[in-house]
């Protein structure tokens, strides 16, 4: 079964933390993407026993594309009441996208390229004592 895969794909972070002048408070903040891309081709064989010939297997075979991009942004502030006491809250949003392509297939598929596209925020609380 000869797998040929082409990948490639990058990710970028950015982070900002200040402690604010009352020296108990501080807030951080952040954004992160990220990007891959696949491109997959897989060919299957079987061995004809009539004539000893290796015949391509289409319901097997496939060649698709996978694409996926994510994008993050945080926020978060944190309070110290006295040393090992403190309480911290904020928000983390997260948006991503899915790309996939079937280029040759033999079987059903209800649409040729699926873009599915989901989005959430996630608020987060932490009390430490």
């Amino acid at each position: 079964f000869p797998v040929t895969i082409h990948s490639s794909g990058y990710n970028f972070r950015v982070a900002y933390d200040k402690l604010l002048s009352n020296n108990k408070t501080s807030f951080s903040t952040g954004a992160m993407y990220s990007f891959s891309s696949s491109h997959v081709e897989l060919l299957s064989e079987y061995l004809r026993k009539s004539d000893g010939q290796y015949v391509k297997s289409d319901l097997l075979s496939n060649d698709f594309r996978f694409r996926q991009r994510v994008n993050n942004l945080r926020f978060s502030l944190r309070h110290v009441f006295e040393k090992g006491t403190s309480i911290s809250g904020g928000v983390n949003g997260e948006e991503t996208h899915i790309y996939f392509d079937l280029y040759q297939t033999k079987q059903k598929v209800l649409k040729k390229n699926c873009l599915r596209s989901r989005s959430s925020v996630f608020p987060c609380t932490r009390i430490s004592y």
